[in-house]
């Protein structure tokens, strides 16, 4: 039996990244505005990449 907890936490982990990913590529499509969303772990930039980890730290 899973454990909802760990499937929420890891749903909504995905959740996030994929929209980051997502919107970063429409963005540079020039489908959506430009937005300071980063690409999920390959940005330039340190507070959000540490946000990232943290997250992702509990999940595996």
């Amino acid at each position: 039996m899973r454990e909802p907890y760990g499937r929420a936490l890891g749903m909504g982990l995905a959740g996030m990244l994929s929209f980051q990913m997502g919107y970063s590529l429409l963005m540079s499509l020039g489908i959506v505005p430009i937005m300071g969303i980063p690409f999920p772990f390959l940005s330039i930039g340190s507070s959000h990449i540490i946000i990232e980890m943290a997250v992702m730290g509990p999940t595996s």
